[in-house]
């Protein structure tokens, strides 16, 4: 179990830097690394010749208990953190009844959780006095949350403060009505989870309907009135030509998908969202958030539960008039004392250690304790590199490949990770780190990497 680390990526944009940190962390206590593609590093996984641990990104269920069996019988440890937590959840029950995954915790070996919320929920089911498997170490994802963030992507807002000057983003999570799937496609994707209710996902869709037409009027008042100039991110589950064709002759108004969000959120002047996740990423890094509603109940009308924690930490405007004084007065209305406070008090509620490099830090130690002396070697002869590995990818992302709905979402949730691009971002990690590391890589399955460590120093 002490050979190597495996961890699979389902959605690059979201998950795949801040696990990279994770990779770099267990690398500089001598722990191999094998990351990449989600399909791939789970196939490397089961033929590994030697145990090691696979960091996944929730627990039993979903269809992935034969997977979690039959690594379980080589001697793998199984450890996660759930990419969402519920975080954006006021009431974490809400989000543990609908993430149904939750309640297998006690098949894990270890669960880290995000913060002192989801970690007292947790830990007070799955805890007890003779051992634990819940642990609140901080998430890796809000590692970046922060002036660890705005360190690492400080080209990148360069680059697009040069490209666009100032910018207002607008972030979309309206992936039920915008969806990159037809609706026949859509509903053959949805039936199969148990817990879809078609009842449920038409409310749904006229929701996000509404939310969307809002932001037309919103992008229109931006550019128009106010003479801004606005990006607009879409979820990657939504349809970009449909933004495209939405905000097509407005001159200031741009649809980008590419990059992480969070280069796009830390150079905004500010951001725009309903329920969104974004807003937490923002508010950490005191970035200020507007929630736009035309009444009241359109700022819970994206909710599972009651209340939402994005909406809450959000400057409030009801109408055009309040939206455009919003925004004209933002930085004395975000930075005020009492709002500060609230925001900060609820932050501190759902994240642990945001901001710093200190989720990654502590879980790779913790990964590193229960396993014991890692092995530099360890899986060292898995997979093996190939040109044909370039062809498959060719193959997949071209656009003459007939699009059946699991192509459309590989596509959508996961670009290329190529060689140079592993090796730039490593290296741009350490710069960021403030720190040298011998890092070895190389490719052993398609968008799949081994990675293993030289030598370590700090930095003089």
């Amino acid at each position: 179990m002490n050979n190597s680390v495996f961890i699979p990526i389902e959605i690059m944009r979201r998950e795949y830097i801040s696990k990279l940190l994770l990779a770099v962390q267990l690398v500089m206590r001598g722990m191999p690394v094998i990351i990449g593609h989600k399909s791939p590093v789970l196939k490397l996984a089961l033929n590994a010749a030697e145990p090691g641990v696979l960091f996944y990104k929730s627990s039993r269920g979903g269809g992935n208990e034969e997977l979690f069996d039959a690594l379980q019988k080589k001697g793998f440890l199984i450890v996660a953190q759930d990419e969402e937590a519920g975080i954006i959840f006021d009431d974490f029950s809400d989000f543990y009844t609908r993430r149904t995954s939750l309640s297998q915790i006690n098949t894990l070996d270890m669960f880290f959780t995000w913060g002192e919320d989801d970690y007292k929920f947790l830990g007070s089911k799955f805890n007890s006095s003779k051992s634990s498997i819940v642990y609140n170490l901080g998430a890796l994802r809000s590692c970046f949350w922060g002036d660890f963030g705005m360190r690492y992507y400080s080209k990148d807002i360069k680059h697009l403060k040069n490209r666009f000057g100032d910018y207002v983003l607008l972030v979309s999570n309206l992936a039920t009505y915008n969806q990159f799937l037809n609706k026949k496609q859509s509903l053959e994707h949805l039936s199969q989870y148990e817990s879809f209710d078609i009842k449920e996902s038409d409310a749904q869709y006229l929701a996000e309907k509404k939310i969307f037409n809002q932001y037309l009027k919103l992008i229109k008042v931006l550019t128009e009135q106010l003479h801004k100039t606005v990006i607009i991110r879409p979820h990657p589950a939504e349809s970009v030509d449909a933004w495209e064709r939405s905000v097509k002759g407005i001159n200031k108004a741009h649809v980008e998908k590419d990059g992480e969000l969070l280069s796009w959120i830390l150079g905004s002047e500010f951001i725009i969202q309903n329920n969104c996740t974004s807003a937490i990423e923002a508010a950490c890094a005191n970035i200020p958030v507007i929630t736009y509603a035309d009444e009241v109940n359109d700022l819970t009308i994206l909710s599972y539960g009651k209340e939402n924690i994005p909406n809450k930490i959000s400057v409030h405007a009801f109408g055009i008039n309040e939206f455009v004084a919003a925004v004209n007065d933002l930085a004395l209305v975000w930075s005020e004392e009492k709002r500060k406070e609230k925001r900060e008090a609820f932050l501190n509620k759902k994240l642990t250690n945001y901001g710093t490099m200190v989720p990654a830090e502590k879980i790779a130690e913790r990964i590193i304790i229960y396993t014991g002396k890692p092995n530099p070697n360890g899986n060292v002869g898995i997979g093996k590199d190939t040109f044909m590995y370039d062809l498959y990818e060719l193959y997949r992302c071209s656009r003459f490949r007939p699009k059946s709905i699991g192509v459309i979402m590989d596509i959508n949730k996961r670009e290329t990770l190529s060689k140079a691009k592993i090796k730039h971002d490593l290296k741009g990690l350490m710069e960021a780190m403030g720190i040298k590391v011998g890092i070895k890589t190389k490719r052993v399955a398609p968008n799949s990497f081994y990675i293993y460590p030289q030598e370590f120093f700090n930095e003089k």
